[in-house]
């Protein structure tokens, strides 16, 4: 394999895995408006209590004026437990990014001058933005060079580091790229 042509699939790895993050980010929006909508609904239909409000049983719901999702991100939580929940999750994916020594603060920050200048938490940036980018969380593990290694990855949705922290890891999987002298 020439360098041209691993140059060019790395390229094209970088296109596929940026659309599949839109597409991603895209259903997880629609999944999280159509929660809203049916906790709206309930809400609608249920009083402080959670019973059925009186004149709810008389009342059907009307229907939808326009397209449920119309945001590239999904909408922030409306409720305490939908906040409480993303909270949590959030919580357990920065522990286990943590856990898994993959995360390097000093290096993500030198090789993402956006999130430098901007200022922003490095570990907050990969996880909320650049582990669905493919950029990579620190010097151990290669996004692209993993999702270019193991095709099952980018099939299954899973972020890089995700999969690898979950089963890449107990499976022996690379995470890094080959050197071009050892081609």
């Amino acid at each position: 394999m020439t360098h041209a042509s691993t140059s060019l699939d790395e390229s094209d790895l970088r296109e596929q895995f940026t659309q599949a993050a839109a597409r991603r980010r895209t259903l997880f929006a629609a999944r999280d408006a159509l929660s809203a909508a049916i906790l709206s609904e309930a809400d609608h239909f249920t009083g402080p209590s959670g019973s059925l409000a009186p004149s709810a049983a008389s009342r059907a719901p009307e229907p939808a004026s326009g397209p449920i999702v119309s945001l590239p991100k999904p909408p922030q939580p409306k409720t305490w437990w939908e906040r409480r929940a993303a909270a949590a999750r959030q919580r357990k994916r920065r522990e286990a990014i943590l856990a898994a020594r993959l995360f390097d603060a000093t290096w993500y920050r030198a090789r993402n001058l956006d999130v430098a200048s901007a200022g922003m938490d490095p570990l907050a940036h990969f996880l909320e933005h650049g582990s669905f980018e493919g950029r990579s969380p620190g010097p151990g593990f290669d996004a692209i060079a993993y999702l270019a290694r193991y095709p099952d990855v980018m099939a299954g949705g899973l972020e890089p580091w995700v999969h690898y922290t979950l089963h890449g890891k107990a499976e022996g999987r690379v995470t890094q790229a080959v050197p071009s002298s050892l081609l």
